[in-house]
């Protein structure tokens, strides 16, 4: 950034009255990144996260007092490895800039950190969005299978038998498609070893033009015992099941992502550790560059802002995830 190219475009800038006010700050409020309340988040200190999966076996023998305990086999799952990206950037503020900045504006590392916020959070938003916008047609699981899709593998061993994690019902806000997606899960969420999966604890995630739709399907099951809150909806405990709602402004169109599909996602935070979607940090943002604050380049005394990260996300396995194209009856 030179003096030169920005009073070419911005020939005010230096004006008393405009210094007064935020200048060139486009960031607003950014809302926190909600990507971290539906991925089971970890942080790592190794160049990447490997994870094994095992499955029980269906269940006990009756034996009796003196008979022989049969020896019991664990299901060996798919592997998957989840290997961090660095991302980086740079703000650059030049001699002459730093000169004819009265008010100090582009030498303010606190205003050039909330850039760098800005565009970190954009960053790994859109990095998450990505795997549930690709949900029924690019992002794959370890069984070769779309995370979303209608032949899953009850495991490695055993193909023959396939389940469904996939729904095309449109969210209408009657409650209709919230329970047929608990009935579907019931139908389809089994473990490696064929024993159901009872998740009690949900997530209804939807992109923004689908956010008071799924407010009133939540509340046509749960009637007034829904208290709505800024980021979610929590709900009581009928039928069991807790439910919140997220909606997440980076599924939309715009984004990427469609304004009619949605998901219906174990909440990672009763789930943690085993979760189907895993978000990897091996370097959470840090406004550096390995330990040097801001710096002058020795060569054109230019001031320097850096910022890096490393993440990644992973699909580990599909069943924490029911996900709907919205595009049926």
């Amino acid at each position: 950034m030179n003096y030169e190219a920005i009073m070419a475009g911005f020939p005010d800038l230096f004006d008393a009255a405009i210094l007064a006010q935020n200048y060139l700050d486009d960031r607003y409020n950014m809302a926190p990144p909600k990507s971290q309340l539906i991925f089971d988040v970890k942080d790592i200190v190794t160049k990447d996260e490997k994870i094994s999966s095992l499955g029980g076996y269906t269940k006990l023998d009756e034996t009796a007092e003196s008979g022989t305990w049969a020896q019991k086999g664990l299901v060996e799952g798919y592997d998957k490895t989840i290997t961090p990206i660095q991302y980086t950037g740079k703000l650059s503020i030049s001699r002459i800039m730093r000169m004819n900045d009265p008010k100090g504006a582009f030498a303010d590392f606190n205003l050039q950190t909330r850039y760098h916020t800005t565009a970190a959070i954009y960053t790994h938003e859109t990095l998450a969005a990505s795997f549930l916008n690709g949900a029924f047609a690019t992002t794959t699981t370890p069984d070769a299978c779309y995370l979303c899709a209608a032949n899953h593998p009850q495991s490695p061993a055993v193909t023959g038998t396939t389940y469904s994690n996939v729904l095309s019902t449109t969210l209408k806000g009657d409650g209709a498609a919230l329970k047929a997606a608990w009935t579907h899960a019931a139908d389809n969420l089994f473990n490696m070893a064929g024993q159901p999966i009872e998740i009690t604890s949900w997530l209804l995630v939807v992109p923004p033009a689908l956010k008071d739709v799924a407010y009133r399907e939540v509340k046509a099951i749960y009637g007034n015992a829904t208290t709505v809150v800024p980021t979610t909806v929590q709900t009581g405990d009928l039928y069991g099941q807790e439910i919140n709602v997220v909606d997440w402004t980076w599924l939309s169109t715009k984004m990427g992502g469609s304004d009619t599909a949605w998901f219906l996602i174990a909440n990672p935070t009763a789930y943690a550790g085993t979760h189907s979607l895993r978000f990897v940090w091996r370097e959470r943002p840090t406004f550096n560059a390995e330990g040097a604050q801001a710096y002058v380049n020795p060569e054109n005394g230019s001031f320097n802002w850096p910022v890096v990260m490393q993440c990644a996300c992973g699909a580990i396995d599909w069943r924490h995830i029911i996900g709907s194209s919205g595009t049926g009856n």
